[in-house]
């Protein structure tokens, strides 16, 4: 199975049941609280101004950062292979085979067959959009990639 696909399968159901833990939740608060409010119509009107969407919430946050970042090493291990490879095959100017490795991908007729780079953007978003509509409506919601680079340019 491609490295990508494995790890996307890993991402949607940890991503899943970040979402489904965080609705129960809400909804155990929502029971705690339903005596407080003299209709269901308040009460969900208290939990949509206490509560930001699940998106928010800090394990679907979490889960989010993790596979970015999986994605991102994982798109170096391909970069650093790609580089050993063409060292190997006797270039002689390792900087200008790394800056090329760094910014290109192949191209492959089927989708996860033969990927080699993935945009993190795409992988934790995007891909979610055919299969995971559910789980791609939420993270969709995120005002921002809670995502920051350290002084090597790194994702962290």
């Amino acid at each position: 199975m491609n490295p990508y696909r494995e790890l996307f399968e890993k991402y949607t159901a940890e991503l899943g049941q970040a979402v489904v833990d965080e609705e129960e939740r809400r909804e155990r608060i929502r029971e705690r609280n339903r005596a407080e409010f003299a209709s269901e119509e308040e009460l969900e009107k208290w939990m949509t101004e206490a509560w930001q969407p699940v998106a928010f919430a800090g394990r679907v946050i979490a889960v989010f950062r993790k596979y970015w970042i999986a994605c991102d090493k994982l798109n170096a291990q391909f970069e650093a292979m790609d580089l050993e490879e063409e060292l190997e095959e006797g270039s002689e100017d390792a900087a200008l085979v790394l800056e090329e490795a760094q910014l290109t991908a192949k191209d492959e007729d089927k989708f996860f067959d033969g990927m080699t780079h993935a945009n993190p953007k795409d992988f934790t978003i995007d891909w979610l959009a055919e299969e995971h509509a559910p789980l791609y409506r939420i993270v969709s919601k995120l005002p921002y990639y809670p995502i920051g680079i350290d002084e090597h340019g790194q994702y962290c």
